[in-house]
């Protein structure tokens, strides 16, 4: 219960810490974020259900892999590591060129 507890506050810690942040940048850069600090939470809805069902798929305990893999990803939610933010801008720019053959 505890590593649970840890996990749901630096998930809190880091999404004010990006609202925080987001907004000063705002206000000091015009161009769009290139890399987040911290682990974005959101990639915690890929990480864990894959992770847990790889241990169900063995066969073993849930607990264990469970466990080790929330205090990984609540540290690195708050870890300043620099990561990059990937760009889906490729569906944006065929829109673009499809307009630019049209006229």
């Amino acid at each position: 219960m505890t590593v649970a507890g840890f996990y749901v506050l630096a998930a809190i810690i880091r999404l004010a810490w990006f609202n925080v942040d987001e907004e000063k940048r705002q206000d000091s850069a015009s161009k769009c974020r290139e890399f987040y600090t911290g682990m974005p939470v959101t990639v915690s809805a890929f990480i864990l259900p894959i992770v847990l069902a790889l241990a169900n798929i063995s066969g073993s305990s849930m607990l264990i892999p469970g466990t080790i893999t929330l205090l990984v990803l609540a540290f690195a939610f708050i870890a300043p590591i620099k990561v990059p933010k990937l760009n889906f801008s490729i569906g944006h720019q065929k829109n673009n060129e499809q307009e630019d053959h049209s006229e």
